[in-house]
C-alpha cells in the first residue's frame, strides 16, 4: 500500500537570485500542494491531472503550475526521502508521475514546426555525473515558453557537453547542480564549455538544489550568473545575453 502524504510544510516566500519574491505568485495554496503530494504518492495521475486542470481553469498560468506547484512538491518528495518518511520506491514512482504531469500540462514544442532562426539557444544539462531529470524538464519548459530553442539531456557526460558546445551555437549554457560535492566537476565543465564553445561570448548560468544551501557555488565555479528557480534562470540568462549583444553593438 502506498503511504499517505505527510503534511506539506506551509510555504514561505523564496527570493530568487534576481530578487523576485516567488512566494507571492499565482493562486496556489498549501491545500493544493498537499493534494498533489498525496496524488503522486498514491500514483494517482487522474487526481493530479484534475487538480492542474482546476487550477488552470481558475486562471493559473502554466509557468505558475510548474514553479509553484510541481517544483515545491518535487522538493518535498526529496525531503520525505531524506527524512526517511518515504522509501526510495515510492518517491521514484511519485517523481515519475510528476514528470508525466509536466509533459501533459506543458507539452514539448511541435518537432515538425519550423525552427525560429532568431530564437535564442540554450543548452541545459546537469553537472556531469549527476541526474536531475524532473528539474531539467521543468527548466526546459520554462525556457521554451519564453521562446528559447532548447537542447537538453538528463545524463550528459563532460565530453558530450564540450562537443555539443563546440558544434552548435548556444547563447547560454545552464548547469543544474544537486550537491556541493559536485562543485569541482561544475568548475571543470564551465571551463570546458568556455574553451570549446563556437560562441566566444557564451553565457554560463548555474541553478539547482545545491544553491539553496550555498548560493555562491556558481560564482566560485566561474559562472556568469546563478538562479534559485526556473523563472530566475530564464530572466538572468536573457539579461546576460542582452548585455553581450548590447556590448557588441556598441563596439561596432
Amino acid at each position: 500500500m502506498n503511504p499517505a502524504a505527510p503534511s506539506f510544510p506551509a510555504p514561505s516566500p523564496r527570493r530568487s537570485a534576481i530578487g523576485l519574491d516567488t512566494g507571492q505568485r499565482g493562486r496556489i495554496g498549501p491545500a493544493d500542494l498537499q493534494a498533489l503530494t498525496h496524488a503522486t504518492l498514491q500514483d494517482d495521475l487522474e487526481a493530479a491531472r484534475a487538480l492542474c486542470m482546476r487550477l488552470k481553469g481558475q486562471g493559473v498560468p502554466v509557468r505558475t503550475l510548474l514553479a509553484d506547484l510541481v517544483t515545491p512538491v518535487a522538493r518535498h518528495l526529496g525531503d520525505l526521502w531524506g527524512g526517511d518518511a518515504c522509501d526510495f520506491v515510492h518517491v521514484t514512482i511519485a517523481t515519475s508521475l510528476l514528470r508525466r504531469l509536466v509533459l501533459e500540462i506543458a507539452p514539448p514544442p511541435d518537432s515538425d514546426a519550423p525552427a525560429d532562426p532568431d530564437a535564442l539557444r540554450v543548452m541545459l544539462v546537469p553537472v556531469p555525473g549527476s541526474q536531475h531529470t524532473l528539474g531539467l524538464l521543468v527548466l526546459s519548459r520554462y525556457f521554451q515558453l519564453a521562446g528559447w530553442a532548447v537542447w537538453s539531456t538528463p545524463c550528459a557526460t563532460l565530453a558530450e557537453v564540450r562537443d555539443q558546445a563546440g558544434q552548435v551555437w548556444f547563447d547560454a549554457v545552464g548547469f543544474s547542480i544537486g550537491s556541493s560535492l559536485h562543485a569541482p566537476v561544475l568548475a571543470d565543465a564551465i571551463s570546458a564549455v568556455r574553451a570549446s564553445s563556437v560562441n566566444p561570448d557564451v553565457r554560463l548560468i548555474v541553478g539547482g538544489p545545491a544553491l539553496l544551501d550555498d548560493d555562491t557555488l556558481g560564482q566560485s565555479a566561474g559562472a556568469d550568473g546563478a538562479a534559485l528557480d526556473a523563472e530566475g534562470a530564464v530572466r538572468i540568462a536573457r539579461v546576460l545575453v542582452d548585455k553581450v549583444r548590447g556590448n557588441a553593438l556598441a563596439a561596432s
